[in-house]
């Protein structure tokens, strides 16, 4: 077992009772105190009582996991308490119990976004007269509004989002082709995510609009 060392403010935010906000820079030891919290609080838990653990991206996940392990804390990463982003928590407490409204019948395949499935655009023809195909991922679009009693949803390209997963010069190209390419590619990317919610898998960003509606 290997336990951190603390601050005496470090110490003062792991023993504190109640709610608790503390806002510290980065390389503070966040991470550190935020396990030796947890460690303490789970020890004070009633029995089949769990505590939730959670961040905002998979990396600081994982580091929590790490912490935990060598501070001693490995039956914190066992039910009945869960270590994970916010997005999975939601899945697993909120949306799974409800069920996919898109396949009821179906376990829900959690996925944190979209990038792994794309559409197909043409735009024009290359110089040597062949079609310029082009892939769009669909973490570039956004759900624009989402109706789960009649499980329909909108979508819309999100030049930012293009950018970020392709380029910036792919994401000129793309909205320089004017609102026709546009429509297009929003069309194909309803379609393709109409597929993928009745295959059971749901993004974090269905999972955010699931668990409030």
């Amino acid at each position: 077992m290997n336990k951190p060392e603390l601050s005496e403010q470090q110490s003062a935010v792991v023993a504190h009772t109640g709610p608790l906000y503390v806002r510290a820079c980065p390389g503070s030891g966040k991470t550190r105190t935020l396990v030796a919290r947890a460690l303490r609080l789970a020890s004070e838990l009633p029995p089949a009582r769990g505590l939730a653990l959670l961040s905002f991206t998979n990396s600081a996940t994982q580091e929590f996991k790490e912490r935990l392990v060598k501070a001693g804390g490995i039956h914190l990463l066992k039910p009945p308490h869960f270590v994970g982003t916010i997005d999975s928590f939601l899945a697993r407490f909120v949306v799974m119990p409800r069920g996919n409204p898109w396949a009821p019948s179906l376990p829900i395949q959690h996925v944190e976004d979209w990038r792994k499935h794309s559409v197909t655009v043409t735009i024009g023809t290359t110089a040597n007269g062949k079609r310029n195909v082009r892939e769009i991922p669909l973490s570039a679009f956004s759900v624009a509004a989402l109706d789960v009693a009649e499980r329909k949803l909108s979508v819309r390209l999100q030049a930012d989002l293009l950018a970020r997963a392709k380029g910036r010069g792919f994401a000129s190209q793309i909205t320089a082709h004017g609102s026709t390419l546009t429509k297009d590619a929003e069309r194909l990317a309803k379609n393709r995510l109409h597929a993928l919610l009745a295959r059971g898998v749901v993004s974090s960003a269905e999972v955010r609009l699931l668990a409030v509606s």
